[in-house]
């Protein structure tokens, strides 16, 4: 739809290096930090296009014949990669923040064809490297910032807040309507309703803000989860009191409430 892409731009990488003899910070010059977006095809997942699942060109590797040597200490980049695949190496020197705005050619990759895409980050010419990353890897998907795997709880949810609303309003005129009429177990029920609109209105209000924004809204995750475990207890209840006959044969079950 026009709107797909992964931006690095606010993506940062230091080299963080320990030299135990010395007692001091020291990285090697040109320590390279390598980074790969490839997408899967039907035919071929990603690890394939590595066939010994062998990601970095070591001396043994070039040996057996996995990698050039032009490619000795990065990351090994197959012959075969899909089109529109993007490899990148990055140049990192002791204690220099870079930032991908200032050496990637790829900070902003705009998605034009549907996929699975596949974003590989790697440090393979000196073990001893700690590579630090700072700042956010920023994708949207064609409908927003919801991951694939989660897009389908916004519908879901937005249908059962509407059928819990809807539901919640009738049984509220019902009440009203019979209101001399009621017995306790029916405020039971009435606190169930009220739960679960709570639950199913927080539960979409954060996957839509999450989707808008691409920051999930911890507040209303809580708040959804608090009221879901509470109509859930409650609804067991209920559910044990109507076994019981309380409100329909019993006007009371005494004692045995507490037990409940």
């Amino acid at each position: 739809n026009g709107r797909s892409f992964i931006d690095l731009t606010d993506l940062t990488v230091e080299a963080v290096c320990f030299n135990e003899e010395e007692n001091r910070k020291q990285c090697d010059v040109g320590t390279s930090f390598e980074v790969m977006l490839l997408m899967e095809t039907p035919e071929k997942a990603w690890k394939d296009y590595w066939p010994q699942h062998e990601f970095c060109c070591t001396e043994e590797n070039y040996k057996n014949g996995l990698c050039p040597s032009s490619q000795l200490s990065k990351l090994i980049v197959p012959k075969d990669l899909p089109a529109g695949s993007y490899v990148q190496s990055v140049s990192l020197k002791e204690n220099e923040i870079v930032s991908f705005g200032q050496q990637a050619s790829f900070e902003h990759i705009n998605i034009l064809k549907t996929g699975i895409y596949i974003f590989i980050m790697s440090n393979c010419k000196d073990t001893a490297t700690t590579i630090v990353l700072n700042g956010k890897i920023e994708s949207v998907d064609p409908f927003g910032y919801l991951p694939a795997d989660l897009f389908g709880n916004l519908p879901f949810f937005m249908l059962l807040m509407f059928c819990y609303t809807i539901l919640a309003m009738y049984w509220g005129y019902l009440i009203i309507k019979h209101f001399d009429q009621i017995i306790h177990l029916q405020y039971w029920i009435s606190g169930l309703l009220i739960m679960g609109m709570v639950e199913t209105t927080c539960l979409y209000e954060h996957y839509e803000h999450w989707n808008g924004t691409g920051n999930a809204n911890l507040s209303l995750l809580l708040t959804a989860s608090w009221f879901g475990i509470s109509k859930r207890t409650l609804s067991r209840i209920t559910i044990m009191l109507i076994s019981l006959g309380y409100g329909i044969v019993k006007p009371s079950i005494g004692n045995d409430m507490y037990k409940v």
